[in-house]
């Protein structure tokens, strides 16, 4: 399926995290961020007639409801659910550090790192520039 596009658009992000900050606080403290992007992916994704690739934070988007895919049935919204790079083979760390010039940080003992660094992209053959 990657070999159907021939574009690939990359962004990446770096969100401060105050000190003391948990894993899973983390990720409440993303979730914003990583919601907008992925909305503005999704547009991207049709306007292009590409496919996005988020960040694997967690899929929202059943809500209360229990995610079907563990069952072995279909997602619930395939309009909007989409995998991570990590699923396609990216090596992200490596995608950050030399194609967007920011460093990944880990943390450690259940605490997060002094800052999240969240890589997104979007595969397309658009031959114009994507605005972001």
């Amino acid at each position: 399926m990657l070999r159907s596009y021939c574009r690939i658009f990359l962004l990446g992000v770096q969100i401060p995290l105050p000190p003391g900050t948990t894993v899973g606080a983390s990720l409440d403290v993303a979730r914003p961020v990583v919601d907008a992007i992925n909305e503005r992916l999704l547009e991207l994704e049709r306007a292009t007639d590409g496919f996005s690739l988020t960040f694997v934070g967690g899929c929202r988007y059943c809500g209360a409801a229990t995610c079907t895919r563990p069952e072995g049935l279909p997602c619930r919204h395939p309009e909007k659910a989409r995998p991570g790079l990590e699923a396609w083979g990216f090596d992200v760390a490596r995608t950050a550090a030399e194609l967007l010039q920011l460093e990944m940080t880990w943390g450690r003992d259940g605490m997060a790192p002094p800052a999240l660094t969240l890589v997104f992209a979007l595969l397309h053959n658009s031959p114009a520039a994507i605005a972001w």
